[in-house]
């Protein structure tokens, strides 16, 4: 990653997907401070969304969910 031209990140890892591998290098980047600590139930619940809203066609219903998603993110 760092020699290939990616950065050192959460996001370069999200690339390759969610599997075994992938969650192992990243644990093992976070435990040698590579890496900061992050929420991995948040950034999945953050995908489901992300993913949620693209499926909707509509432009209008798209940014209706959004709005939604965006009030219940700062109620939280």
């Amino acid at each position: 990653m760092g020699t290939a031209g990616y950065p050192l990140d959460h996001a370069t890892l999200d690339l390759h997907g969610t599997g075994r591998g992938v969650q192992h290098l990243r644990g093992v980047l976070v435990t040698a401070g590579a890496l900061p600590e992050r929420d991995g139930q948040l950034h999945a619940l953050v995908r489901a969304i992300v993913s949620l809203i693209s499926d909707v066609r509509e432009p209008d219903d798209r940014f209706e969910a959004t709005v939604l998603v965006a009030a219940i993110g700062e109620w939280l």
